[in-house]
């Protein structure tokens, strides 16, 4: 297919500013600027930097004037447009008067089958070409506090979800793409109130698999919510998660000493992770039980917690080795 795109790149007539098709198509031509492939395209794959990157995708334009002052920008079918970064722009070898335009992938296009693609130049847009992408057979989403979100991690790369893609992505054929929703300071109810917006509408179609990874319960606890609400909320979300298409695979709560936690916390934690841990069967269809790792039991041990709440790159591995297993469990 790449040897058929070039000759087809090198005999086509250009006329104006465009991004070039294929013959008869609306399909951009278009390869991948890494493996030289043609798509369609995983907006997410590995490669020798991490285990899911951005994928660059080498498209072809015509006519421009100023090859420096361009954009490129996609739409999906809702009319959502998401502008594009431009990493390389050369003249093909062959055809001096094209130019090769490498452009990297969103995270936030995981979810689509298909964009429109546009060449902006001087205030104009071009015609649009089509550009075909490849949804990932399994798409995880981590929704949380500041724990999901990684706040002691020495880098985002540290943080537990990317540490889990590490995981799952060195498997053969893992097809994974993933987002983290994890914010901090976030409780069970804001989550809830944001996930049917945020977190359902990326619901994978058929033969696809979509995975929630939920971690939270501790802020409830902290602001005051009892026990039973906590839990009850945790439960709430899980179940309207299942409801909308999504497996889920429930945390339990570490402790925490620092800050001003209600007296009861740690009494209300224990007996949350009991409820969870003979419960979860009835809102999640797996169970990551960080909880009764010993390591992660003493807040104060500076090896796995970094200010007696949130974890070292180290505590947040052993909390993705536990998701990454749970997940992996799941038929």
């Amino acid at each position: 297919m790449k040897s058929l795109l070039i000759i087809v790149l090198l005999a086509m007539s250009v006329q104006g500013q465009s991004l070039l098709a294929q013959p008869n198509s609306s399909q951009a031509i278009a390869l991948d600027a890494v493996r030289m492939t043609a798509g369609p395209f995983a907006v997410l794959q590995p490669n020798g930097i991490c285990a899911l990157c951005p994928t660059r995708v080498m498209l072809f334009a015509g006519g421009l004037t100023d090859s420096a002052a361009i954009a490129i920008e996609a739409e999906d079918s809702n009319h959502h447009i998401y502008p594009l970064v431009i990493e390389h722009v050369d003249n093909v070898p062959a055809r001096p008067e094209l130019f090769s335009i490498t452009v990297k992938l969103r995270d936030d296009m995981q979810a689509l089958t298909n964009v429109s693609l546009r060449l902006i130049s001087g205030g104009i847009a071009s015609s649009d070409v089509s550009l075909a992408l490849q949804p990932s057979e399994t798409l995880l989403v981590f929704d949380g506090n500041s724990l999901t979100a990684g706040v002691g991690a020495s880098s985002s790369a540290k943080n537990y979800p990317n540490q889990v893609i590490r995981i799952l992505g060195a498997l053969p054929s893992s097809g994974l793409s993933f987002f983290n929703f994890g914010v901090p300071s976030q409780t069970t109810t804001m989550m809830s109130d944001d996930a049917g917006s945020q977190i359902d509408p990326l619901s994978p179609g058929a033969g696809r698999r979509g995975i929630v990874v939920a971690w939270e319960i501790t802020n409830d606890l902290y602001f005051g919510a009892t026990a039973e609400d906590a839990y009850q909320h945790f439960l709430n979300y899980c179940q309207a998660r299942r409801a909308a298409g999504w497996k889920v695979i429930a945390l339990t709560i570490l402790p925490r000493t620092a800050g001003q936690a209600p007296l009861d916390f740690e009494e209300n934690r224990m007996v949350i992770n009991e409820r969870i841990r003979s419960h979860y069967i009835e809102f999640a269809d797996g169970l990551a039980d960080v909880a009764q790792d010993s390591r992660l039991n003493n807040p104060e041990n500076t090896q796995y917690f970094t200010d007696r709440v949130h974890l070292t790159d180290e505590g947040y591995a052993i909390v993705a080795r536990a998701v990454a297993d749970s997940i992996k469990a799941l038929q």
